[in-house]
């Protein structure tokens, strides 16, 4: 049986069998959870759990789970400190699945280097994996455009339409319950929860991903940094979500933005 962690929700985390996907509530009583962030993670657990190859199980903490004997393998976790809970485990890790480079790629590049510096990583995985290359050459002529990214927000507005966002369902109702249950024994949330304006499943981030590349791409780079009191979203893709739950690949994320990209320069 697989273990799945709460950031491994997407079917790329998947690998195929029985999965034990523990929900442990007792984390919002370490420090105070937005309401809305609250929401967003248990819907995204119990909605994930309609899978009839999913077992839940309730736990206070994921250190109950040393010594259960159901687990056999699981995708290495995100952090370095549930990293450290994997391995007591003492089960089968596979490299994480979540991120476009692996810590082998970083070790490779960080090898016998004093200074390390993103923009060299980011070049040198743009050349490993081929994204909006010419041969060695960007895509472009230059690895970034940030000197063209930092425009202000137009008097009038983007001019593009509201962000696609989901249809609550009775799920989203019974979390609220949930939420209010621990509120009632003494876990303290901050903010309101509704209405739920983020993908929480698998089929909701495919549909924020084709609203983004289809409504808001073009705008995306030029007012990546812009702030508008009117417009809270502007051209942003909203996808930090789902990418965070692990409802999203990010490299076909990158490969669909790609694609999305070429074929408007091919039609120009």
């Amino acid at each position: 049986m697989q273990l799945l962690f709460a950031d491994q929700l997407g079917s790329h985390f998947d690998l195929g069998g029985d999965i034990l996907l523990p929900i442990v509530k007792n984390q919002f009583r370490k420090r105070p959870y937005h309401r809305q962030k609250a929401h967003l993670i248990l819907f995204a657990l119990r909605a994930r759990s309609k899978d009839p190859r999913v077992q839940v199980v309730e736990v206070d903490s994921y250190r109950d789970l040393v010594g259960d004997k159901r687990t056999k393998t699981a995708i290495s976790p995100s952090s370095y400190q549930m990293l450290d809970f994997a391995n007591a485990l003492g089960i089968d890790l596979l490299d994480h699945r979540g991120f476009c480079s692996s810590r082998a790629d970083f070790a490779m590049f960080a090898e016998g280097k004093k200074r390390l510096r993103l923009e060299d990583f980011y070049r040198l995985q743009r050349q490993r994996l081929g994204l909006l290359m010419n041969g060695q050459e960007p895509e472009g002529g230059k690895w970034n455009f940030d000197e063209a990214n930092r425009l202000p927000p137009p008097k009038q507005g983007l001019g593009i339409k509201e962000p696609w966002m989901p249809t609550e369902t009775e799920l989203d109702q019974e979390v609220r319950a949930e939420l209010d249950a621990l509120e009632a024994a003494g876990v303290v949330f901050v903010g309101e929860d509704g209405p739920r304006r983020f993908a929480a499943t698998a089929k909701e981030a495919e549909l924020a991903v084709s609203d983004f590349l289809t409504n808001r791409l073009d705008l995306f780079g030029p007012y990546e940094d812009a702030i508008d009191s009117g417009d809270w979203v502007m051209a942003h893709s909203m996808l930090s979500v789902p990418m965070n739950l692990g409802l999203i690949d990010p490299i076909n994320l990158v490969r669909a933005v790609e694609a999305e990209y070429l074929c408007r320069q091919s039609e120009d």
